[in-house]
């Protein structure tokens, strides 16, 4: 525990209430998360106040690919990420106006909710290789539609 306190940052503020900290540093001359860049992320989405895992990737045989400044992800999540070079693993504290904001993602995020992202990033690339857009669970087939094939 304490030799990974020692790698840990000072929490940093981004303004507009979001805050990181990077528990893990990239690697040497890695490629860093900037705008246009598509990225590869392995992650853990809570909610700040209770805790409460919402959401997760964190199969490296699968991680979560979206491309940066497209929106495709709360805006918190995407600014977090930004400076953030391949190899690195970070914490992002978003405040509801950067998550959901007042509607929510009902019901698993409640209206209001502050947003809490542990992420390690995998890789940075160029941009064309982030997908329009994120595919349904299960979308791609694998062993459970195979079965579901198969009845």
């Amino acid at each position: 525990i304490r030799a990974a306190a020692a790698k840990s940052s000072a929490p940093r503020h981004l303004g507009d209430g979001l805050w990181v900290r990077d528990t893990t540093p990239g690697r040497d001359g890695a490629a860093v998360a900037r705008e246009g860049a598509s990225v590869a992320v392995l992650y853990t989405a809570r909610l700040h106040a209770t805790n409460k895992r919402f959401d997760h990737r964190t199969n490296p045989n699968s991680p979560f690919v979206f491309a940066l400044g497209q929106s495709q992800v709360v805006d918190g999540f995407e600014r977090g990420l930004e400076g953030l070079a391949a190899g690195g693993e970070r914490e992002i504290v978003c405040p509801a106006a950067l998550g959901y904001g007042d509607a929510g993602a009902l019901p698993k995020v409640p209206p209001g909710a502050a947003l809490h992202f542990t992420v390690k990033l995998l890789r940075v690339g160029d941009g064309t290789d982030a997908p329009a857009r994120r595919r349904a669970r299960g979308a791609r087939g694998g062993a459970r539609a195979a079965k579901k094939k198969a009845a």
